[in-house]
């Protein structure tokens, strides 16, 4: 759905389509695991003699979240009932701006 809201003119919109609203908040999600689950590891580039040239080395050891740990996470805290868009529920917690 988000390579064809970004290339409109090669895939029409269909008659029952999702609103662009579904698209933004799919791309904010990518976004949000990006910037949080960020990878630090440097990339190696080794000289090499034959090509005359750096190249990358493949073989960096990168640090990875417990995927299956996560999955049970949300598993066991999963909205069980519907989720009622016409329902607003304060809240006390404080917006903070950076």
């Amino acid at each position: 759905m988000v390579r064809q809201a970004l290339h409109p003119e090669y895939y029409p919109p269909k008659p029952i389509e999702r609103g662009f609203d579904h698209i933004d908040h799919c791309i904010n999600s990518i976004r949000d695991s990006v910037m949080c689950s960020v990878d630090v590891t440097p990339n190696i580039w080794i000289w090499d003699e034959v090509r005359q040239r750096s190249v990358p080395r493949l073989d960096t050891v990168h640090a990875c979240r417990n995927f299956e740990k996560v999955r049970d996470w949300a598993r066991i805290h999963h909205l069980e009932k519907e989720l009622i868009y016409t329902v607003h529920v304060e809240d006390d917690l404080e917006y903070v701006e950076f």
